[in-house]
């Protein structure tokens, strides 16, 4: 079955009166599950029944943001 573990983390502060920073990290598939695709489904075909490929690895975004 597929299993991801999404999650996200992020602190807002006050540089100024009328200006603040954020930071955000987001992470998906934090636990870098492999999540195979399908397998081959064309009887007869030299890929029957062979899982080839995979989704997506764990993948982490970084975001600093200024809000004003």
């Amino acid at each position: 079955g597929l299993a991801t573990l999404d999650f996200s983390l992020q602190k807002e502060g006050t540089l100024h009166e009328r200006l603040k920073l954020q930071f955000r990290l987001d992470v998906y598939n934090s636990l870098n599950r492999a999540n195979f695709n399908l397998p081959g489904r064309m009887f007869g075909a030299a890929n029957f029944g062979v899982i080839s490929s995979a989704a997506d690895a764990r993948e982490m975004q970084l975001a600093l943001k200024v809000l004003f």
